[in-house]
C-alpha cells in the first residue's frame, strides 16, 4: 500500500508496491531459503516469540518487557509503544487520583489521622505484591495479534559462525 514502510522499501518508482498478503508470502520464501542455506536458524513472528498468553512458547530468555523486543527505528512497534504508555499513564494517574479520593473521603468521615503515602513496606506493601504482567505489553501483543503474520523475526547465525564459514573453516 502507497505509504506504508516496508524492510525493503526501496523499489523502481514505475514497479507497483505489492499487497500485504503477496509481500509476505515474497519475505517467507525469501527466508525459506536462507533457512534452507543455513543462514537463517528458525522463522517465526513477533507475536509468538513475545507475545504468547501467559508465557507458553516464549523463550527462556526473553521476559515480558517492551525493550526486549526487536524493532528498527520509524517501525509500527516503537510509535505503538509510545502511545501505549501514555494511554496507561493516563490510567494509572486517574486510578491514582479516584483511590485518594476514596481515601481522603473516609478518613473525613471517621476523624482519622491522615495516612502516609510510603508504599513498598511490611504494613503497607501496595502495588509491590501480586504485580501481573507488564500492561504495556499485554496492550502490544492485543495490538499486533491480528496482524501478526506481517511482523517476521527471522533467528540468524552467529557472526562467529559467519567468519567462520568466511575463513572457509568446517562448520558441520
Amino acid at each position: 500500500m502507497k505509504g506504508d514502510d516496508y524492510i525493503l522499501y526501496c523499489h523502481p518508482h514505475q514497479q507497483k508496491t505489492p499487497k500485504d498478503e503477496m509481500l509476505c508470502s515474497w519475505y517467507h520464501e525469501m527466508l525459506e531459503k536462507a533457512k534452507n542455506e543455513g543462514v537463517v536458524l528458525k522463522i517465526g513472528t513477533l507475536h509468538d516469540d513475545y507475545f504468547k498468553q501467559d508465557g507458553v512458547g516464549v523463550a527462556d530468555d526473553v521476559t515480558s518487557d517492551p525493550t526486549n523486543i526487536p524493532y528498527f527505528e520509524g517501525d509500527y512497534v516503537p510509535g505503538e509503544v509510545e502511545n501505549i504508555i501514555k494511554e496507561v499513564n493516563v490510567q494509572e494517574e486517574a486510578r491514582r487520583k479516584e483511590i485518594e479520593g476514596t481515601h481522603v473521603s473516609k478518613r473525613r468521615r471517621s476523624g482519622q489521622k491522615p495516612m502516609g503515602k510510603k508504599r513498598g513496606t511490611r504494613s503497607n506493601p501496595g502495588e509491590l505484591v501480586n504485580q501481573g504482567p507488564d500492561k504495556v505489553m499485554l496492550k502490544l501483543g492485543l495490538a499486533l495479534i491480528n496482524m501478526k503474520q506481517n511482523f517476521i523475526v527471522a533467528h540468524l547465525r552467529s557472526r562467529k559462525f559467519s567468519a567462520a564459514v568466511d575463513r572457509g573453516d568446517d562448520v558441520t
